[in-house]
């Protein structure tokens, strides 16, 4: 799926962005902090002017679950643009992968807009997307951060809170990391 060292270039990306950032190994990583730093401006859909009220209810209200975010780039500037409707937990890892596309160095995808106002993208990179999903939850949730909330016995949900991110992202992390395997062997080795 990943190419050979993705995930270890991943993690090596989330602890320089912390260190970067002077953020503790296992403090929380506000993704607006790391937009920031990136000169990534970050705006809700109705900060964008001359949409019509009927493009933003459409956005925001009747097909909200259709869109989370779109990057636009205009003169070498990169502007997110997040959908307001979503859970402040969703929009952190929403514009934490927009993001990881930008540090990953994806090149953007088109958006072309039809005659009859309807937005198309030119084309769809499964294996970006899945690269930058990756990265998004490394860097909000890393290894070192894994361990801490385990160490600390933190719930899924206290976790969440803490780490401003949603249960389900939580529940990858753990999943996919093995980080409750390395846990579990340190623990047997101790015994």
């Amino acid at each position: 799926m990943f190419r050979r060292g993705f995930k270890t270039w991943c993690e090596t990306v989330a602890t320089e962005k912390r260190r970067t950032l002077k953020v503790s190994s296992t403090a929380p990583l506000n993704p607006r902090l790391v937009a920031k730093d990136m000169r990534v401006a970050v705006r809700y859909i109705e900060q964008i002017p001359n949409l019509s009220p009927g493009t933003l209810e459409q956005l925001t209200l009747k097909d909200s679950d259709a869109w989370s975010a779109v990057t636009l780039c205009h003169n070498s500037r990169y502007l997110v643009v997040l959908n307001s409707a979503h859970p402040k937990t969703r929009e952190a890892n929403t514009l934490m992968h927009e993001l990881a596309h930008l540090i990953i160095g994806h090149k953007p995808a088109r958006l072309d807009i039809t005659q009859d106002g309807l937005m198309i993208l030119s084309s769809y990179d499964k294996q970006h997307e899945e690269e930058a999903t990756w990265l998004a939850a490394a860097l909000l949730l890393p290894r070192d951060v894994l361990l801490h909330i385990r160490r600390r016995r933190l719930s899924q949900q206290e976790a969440a809170n803490l780490y401003g991110c949603s249960i389900q992202l939580v529940t990858y992390r753990m999943q996919t990391t093995g980080v409750d395997v390395q846990l579990r062997r340190t623990q047997q080795k101790t015994r």
